[in-house]
């Protein structure tokens, strides 16, 4: 709902300028953790007048958790000027997928009383010898979306692939996203993915062992995803790379 968009956006603008960070373009991942409604909450809400988006406590397609999590993950597009705020309401959450952040993961738990924001991003006043990137695949088999968020980190290229000696040296770690598609078909070939009741599971690994393909590591955080979300564009997930500056 709005009054956690608004809130989400705000934070997000906090940590930027603790991060010293005035461009959102420096800023090319926002990790967020919300509160997550619980049997408990959700009572306390109803004993003061007041209404819950979900009662149903699961990450499935109507639960209060992807609810937190797509709201959070709109707040950082609202904060970031990726999504205007005149666009914004409680009814595009989970509803209107052409709105997102290219650069939030979002999650939400009931252990949580606050939301809490980590801000990454490049500053020419940074004295870390780390540098972050990110990009957008398109779909769960697009490698070459990878490739663009090291690119987008500094990672050199050769014939079109990452640099074999920077990659081992270089690259530090990969955070993506694994956002299960809304649709049963990637190019035009049907998936049996959403008929799986571990899908959630299944994407996650999938997502993991996209990222491993490309930089021949498995020691990538790789954050599973409900169905559909705010979190990347509409079938597509966000992939972000800190690599070390060249000497």
């Amino acid at each position: 709902r709005m009054g956690q968009i608004r809130k989400v956006a705000a934070a997000t603008h906090a940590a930027m300028a603790d991060a010293g960070l005035t461009d959102p373009k420096d800023v090319h991942l926002v990790m967020v953790k919300v509160p997550g409604l619980t049997t408990a909450s959700i009572k306390d809400a109803e004993s003061r007048g007041k209404t819950v988006v979900s009662h149903d406590l699961t990450f499935g397609p109507e639960g209060a958790g992807v609810y937190a999590n797509d709201a959070a993950a709109l707040g950082v597009a609202m904060a970031l000027g990726e999504v205007p705020e005149s666009l914004l309401s409680d009814a595009v959450v989970r509803r209107n997928w052409d709105l997102y952040s290219e650069v939030a993961m979002t999650s939400s738990g009931g252990e949580k009383r606050h939301g809490e924001v980590v801000v990454f991003g490049n500053s020419n006043a940074s004295v870390s010898a780390l540098r972050i990137g990110h990009a957008v695949t398109r779909d769960f088999i697009d490698a070459d979306g990878v490739r663009n968020a090291l690119r987008s980190a500094g990672l050199r290229f050769t014939d079109g692939l990452p640099d074999e000696k920077d990659l081992s040296s270089r690259l530090v770690h990969v955070f993506a996203k694994s956002v299960i598609p809304g649709s049963d078909q990637i190019r035009g070939q049907r998936i049996t993915l959403l008929d799986d009741a571990d899908a959630y599971q299944i994407g996650k690994a999938l997502g993991g062992m996209l990222v491993a393909s490309v930089t021949g590591r498995t020691t990538n955080y790789v954050s599973g995803g409900e169905r559909n979300s705010h979190q990347g564009p509409p079938g597509g997930n966000i992939v972000a790379a800190v690599v070390r500056t060249e000497a």
